[in-house]
This record gives C-alpha cells, structure tokens and sequence, in this order.
C-alpha cells in the first residue's frame, strides 16, 4: 500500500508492527478494504477531511424508549462526536493526508485489544472532547494522555445518560440497516434509572487507582 518503495522500506518495521496489532482484533482484512474504497489511487492516502466527513452522524428523527427526554446537548454532541473521534485517534500527514500506516495506527488506538479499564478510559476522553468540541463544560481531567492514565473529576446523572447514548449511538449507527437510515432509536437506560433512584445511597466499584461513585446526583471519578 505504499507509494513508493523507498518509503515502503522505510516503513516497513511500523507497517508490519501496526498490521499485527489490527489483525489481533480481527479487522485487518476490512481496514485493508475500507482503505483502498477511500484512498486516492495517486497517492495512496486518504484526504483528512473526507474522512472526518465520513464520520458524520447525522439523523432525521431521534427517538427514546419511554419518551425519555433527550438533553437538549444531545444533538450538539451528536454534531461533533465523528470530528472528535478522528481528531483525536488520526493524525494526518503534514500536506493533511492519512498513510495506510497512520489509518490502521488510528483504528488501533481507538479499537485495539486492550484492557475493560483502558476501554472505558478511552471512551470517557471521546465524550471529554466531544463535550468541549460541542461548547459544553467538562468536569473531567486527564493526567497523561496515555489510555491508562488516571481520570479525576465527575460527571452528572444526566451527562451519565448522555455518554451512554452517545456509546449506543456508536454501535447502533455501525449496526443500522437501510430501512433505519435516518433514525436514532436511544434505548431506556436502566443503570442510569438506578441512580436517580438512589438518593441517599452510593455505590463504590474500586478498580486500579480509581473509583467510580454513582450518587443521586452526580458520578465521581477519582
């Protein structure tokens, strides 16, 4: 996949490492696919900003179980998740193309195999910047930005809710058939129903060097 094969010697090492990694998850065989449907066939790389439009969400109607309301930052936050996510995974080459190399490194980085912990860590830094992406406040800080870094700051009920939705919208949108285009169906949270309810009760879950508390108002993570 390479332009030229001075640039395939010299990237030969990262290029085999990368593949391995994304064939570890099962994916490299669709990466490859994925890469040449978008790739120019000149240069071999991917123009950045077509990408990030690639990852555009964008639905006619948005519907909850229950009639739950939906956040009114729900739409923003919808807006910018597909940017954020490449923006914050991908990095373009300096004349804004993505290499075959950086394009699996990226997949890798979002999807790789990695611990429940780091995957919740890298879902949580996704939201992070979507939420600022969107104008919204964040109470969350990042100490590194390794995917195992500690997080401290808290996240309240309704921002709960939202981060779930946004994680089902990530699926549902991949899963989505023909007949759904068009339409977001948000499912009824109960983890999120279990903490309104709990008004005077926390509950501690200890992994590593942090803690989640989920209280009636606000979820901690120290």
């Amino acid at each position: 996949m390479g332009a030229s094969s001075s640039t395939d010697n010299k990237e030969s090492p990262e290029k085999r490492e990368i593949e391995s990694l994304a064939a570890s998850t099962g994916a490299l065989p669709l990466l490859q696919r994925s890469f040449s449907n978008l790739a120019d066939s000149q240069t071999n790389t991917v123009s950045f900003q077509s990408f990030k439009q690639s990852f555009c969400l964008s639905y006619n109607t948005t519907t909850s179980e229950g009639n739950q309301k939906i956040p009114d930052s729900f739409p923003s936050l919808l807006e910018q998740l597909g940017s954020s996510l490449v923006d914050l995974f991908f990095v373009p080459e300096k004349g804004g193309e993505l290499s075959w190399v950086e394009f699996a490194k990226g997949y890798v980085k979002c999807c790789g195999r990695m611990s429940a912990s780091m995957s919740f860590n890298t879902l949580l830094r996704l939201f992070h910047v979507t939420s600022k992406n969107a104008g919204l406040s964040s109470k969350l800080e990042f100490e590194s930005d390794e995917s195992d870094c500690k997080i401290n700051g808290s996240i309240s009920a309704t921002e709960l809710l939202t981060f779930l939705w946004l994680c089902w919208t990530m699926s549902w949108d991949g899963r989505a058939t023909k007949s759904s285009a068009g339409e977001l169906f948000l499912p009824q949270s109960l983890l999120l129903d279990n903490v309104l309810g709990w008004s005077s009760h926390k509950v501690f879950c200890w992994k590593e060097n942090c803690s989640l508390s989920f209280s009636d108002d606000q979820l901690s993570h120290h």
